[in-house]
């Protein structure tokens, strides 16, 4: 359907995106793996993984969310078995320019906004110990500049940027009126 122009939604019980594409290839013969990365490459627009972390003051629970958007460098990635495994990096490494956002950048985003606890992000980061490291500031992208932008944007509710959509579907349109 999705190749017909039809937007396909769709659940599968994964840990992250990476593993979201990994799962939806596994499930074809081998004979028909590189057809399918081809098939996967071009149709897929994005994949949203989200887990409920509790908050700070454990009286409810906030989803931590990566967003994969699919571009040139994923689609070149779902496409060769060797760069699968990097799709992570990718989203990391240029989540300001797309729209994309990791799982840690996410859990940071929220230990930086007073909402979760470090204890609570490193129990639900994919890998502790590097998290850890990001949190410290050793490898992070949160850096001075981007913790200025943060604070502006505590104080400039207005000034975050808009939600990703994509193209004939808006995140933000909730007019159930619409029979498009």
């Amino acid at each position: 359907a999705a190749e017909t122009g039809h937007l396909v939604l769709s659940t599968l019980h994964t840990y992250d995106a990476q593993e979201t594409v990994n799962r939806i290839l596994s499930q074809f013969d081998s004979f028909q793996q590189q057809q399918m990365r081809r098939q996967l490459a071009s149709v897929l627009q994005a994949v949203i993984s989200q887990r409920l972390a509790k908050t700070k003051d454990r009286k409810g629970v906030i989803p931590v969310v990566e967003i994969l958007m699919n571009n040139a460098r994923i689609r070149d990635m779902i496409e060769d078995p060797d760069k699968t495994r990097a799709i992570t990096h990718a989203i990391e490494t240029s989540a300001k320019d797309t729209g994309m956002q990791s799982f840690d950048q996410s859990l940071l985003d929220l230990i930086f906004s007073d909402k979760i606890d470090l204890k609570t992000a490193m129990r639900l980061s994919n890998h502790a110990d590097d998290f850890y490291l990001k949190y410290s500031g050793i490898k992070s992208g949160h850096n001075k500049d981007e913790q200025a932008e943060r604070r502006s944007v505590k104080k400039n509710p207005e000034a975050l940027k808009p939600l990703p959509s994509f193209e004939g579907f808006d995140l933000m349109d909730d007019d159930e009126d619409d029979n498009s």
